[in-house]
């Protein structure tokens, strides 16, 4: 509770009030103002290098190989010797060394042709598989070679079989190195040392570091890393 006093004087009206508390009163404490949202502030940037991998014939290739049997009388023997194609060239490539996750196989499909091919098979279930093989630029000569050879055991078989080498990409994918990992840091402490001076404020420690995609311009025979570069800054 409180009393209030009032006066108004003559002329302009002016109202003053005087709060009397009673004993024992208290003022509640004004709340003091808080750094903690300064403290936190932080810088984010981000870092790239390059770094010249050497071509040591690292290629990728993909060897597709379409099999296809033709003119059988049921579905059983159409199925038979696709599957003896299909381990042929499974084998063919294993054995030099080819592991299975490089090999897979798809789109194993069965047809019925009425009229076959006049001269050259009758009418039956028709059946095609497609084998793919990833190698290495150097290994895909050996690879084809072997699945060639493989295949021949089937030459007098109806249906066609073709082998294809499709170039899937210049160098395998390559981890960055040390020293490229160091560059990217070093770009991204640089460009937050700027940053901070025009803010006013030091560069503090690191509050985290993140790998992204680089989307720079990149040559085919350069590895390539961007760092996203978190720092905490101080009161200049």
């Amino acid at each position: 509770m409180h009393r209030g006093i009032f006066w108004a004087g003559g002329g302009v009206g002016v109202l003053v009030a005087v709060a009397l508390f009673l004993p024992g009163a208290r003022f509640a404490p004004r709340p003091a103002a808080t750094t903690a949202a300064a403290s936190q502030r932080t810088i984010t940037v981000m870092g790239s290098a390059l770094e010249s991998s050497p071509n040591n014939g690292t290629g990728i290739n993909e060897v597709s190989i379409n099999l296809s049997t033709a003119g059988h009388r049921s579905l059983e023997s159409s199925l038979a010797e696709l599957n003896g194609e299909v381990t042929v060239v499974v084998q063919a490539a294993r054995k030099l060394g080819i592991p299975a996750s490089d090999i897979s196989q798809n789109n194993q499909g069965f047809f019925w042709n009425n009229q076959g091919v006049p001269g050259k098979f009758s009418g039956g279930v028709n059946a095609n598989d497609n084998i793919v093989i990833t190698v290495s630029a150097k290994n895909t000569q050996s690879v084809f070679v072997a699945v060639v050879h493989a295949l021949s055991a089937f030459s007098r078989h109806p249906g066609n079989n073709n082998i294809y080498v499709s170039p899937q990409s210049q160098f395998e994918p390559v981890n960055a190195s040390t020293a490229s990992i160091d560059a990217a840091l070093s770009a991204a402490t640089h460009e937050a040392t700027a940053i901070a001076g025009r803010m006013g404020v030091a560069l503090g420690p690191i509050q985290s570091v993140t790998q992204e995609p680089y989307t720079g311009p990149q040559n085919g025979n350069q590895t390539a890393v961007t760092l996203k570069v978190v720092f905490i800054t101080r009161a200049g």
